[in-house]
């Protein structure tokens, strides 16, 4: 005995079943990926950010004569060692002691190298508040003046 048509029990196929799980692992899986990706930019973004600061204070040091304004130096931060910096510190010809100094920052990071660098003009910091000594001796001046002695006009 057969079933009429409209007998039939309302509902999904077993076909219908398995291509909508398949679809829906497979969106998991793609979602999956995202959030993998978007984690690995989010820390990247943060070990820049880091990377940015210490760059600043070291530069800072360099501005404030902590650091010595001569030739290229290197070294690790104290407060984080897997972070090294080296400073580039050239001499400006077009003017008395100022200083192109380039510092660069880097970390090695699952084998790929996170860098920033950032360059500045600096004043010699020893230098603030002098007169160079070219400037002190055209500032020398000589005063002429009459005297008159005598009654009226």
């Amino acid at each position: 005995m057969r079933l009429s048509p409209a007998t039939r029990r309302p509902g999904m196929s077993l076909l219908e079943v398995l291509g909508a799980t398949a679809i829906f692992l497979i969106s998991i899986v793609a979602i999956g990926e995202l959030m993998s990706l978007s984690t690995d930019q989010a820390l990247e973004v943060q070990f820049r950010s880091r990377a940015t600061r210490l760059c600043q204070s070291k530069m800072n040091e360099f501005v404030s004569g902590v650091e010595q304004l001569n030739g290229a130096t290197s070294g690790e931060f104290e407060e984080e060692p897997e972070w090294t910096w080296s400073a580039e510190v050239t001499s400006e010809s077009s003017a008395l002691n100022l200083y192109r100094v380039k510092i660069t920052v880097t970390r090695e990071l699952s084998g790929e190298p996170i860098e920033v660098s950032m360059t500045q003009f600096v004043f010699d910091p020893l230098q603030r508040g002098q007169l160079p000594s070219a400037a002190t001796t055209t500032e020398a001046t000589t005063t002429t003046g009459s005297t008159s002695t005598g009654g009226a006009p």
